[in-house]
């Protein structure tokens, strides 16, 4: 399978869909000239485990992973710090590129990160659901859950 590149241009940004078996020959190219670092869940880890330490393995510009709990409760502020303070923690700036590889929920928290973490930065969405590939990974239309609503903040 060959595969498929479009861009859509707003008067503000760019986003690109790639279309394609698999990450692992394209995720290199896009991360090669920055620092990357993975947020995944729990259950993906679980399923692709030897991927997931392959791919790490043999991207220098990988710097961490971070698996979190599968499921919308884990679409929360105390989620969203965590995440903010992993990527302090391991050294993240403004120029990394943050790559979320997982449905909807990982989509939603991996953008919203991308867009409040040191004013906003650039991310890269892996959908693995189809959810995901149509509501949470194009659009920029991220975000998290209060208790009272979902997708609120």
């Amino acid at each position: 399978m060959s595969s498929l590149a479009v861009k859509f241009s707003g008067k503000t940004t760019t986003c690109k869909v790639e279309i394609d078996y698999g990450i692992s020959n394209s995720l290199p190219s896009i991360v090669n000239k920055s620092t990357a670092y993975i947020i995944t869940d729990k259950n993906l880890v679980k399923c692709h485990k030897a991927y997931f330490d392959r791919i790490i393995k043999h991207n220098n510009n990988i710097k961490a992973m971070l698996v979190l709990p599968a499921g919308e409760s884990t679409k929360n502020y105390r989620t969203q710090m965590k995440i903010h303070r992993w990527l302090l923690d391991n050294g993240a700036d403004r120029d990394s590129i943050l790559v979320g590889v997982g449905g909807g929920v990982i989509c939603d928290l991996v953008g919203f990160a991308a867009a409040t973490f040191m004013r906003g930065g650039e991310h890269v969405l892996v959908p693995t659901t189809l959810l995901a590939q149509v509501d949470a990974s194009i659009g920029g239309k991220n975000g998290i859950n209060m208790a009272e609503a979902k997708n609120m903040v």
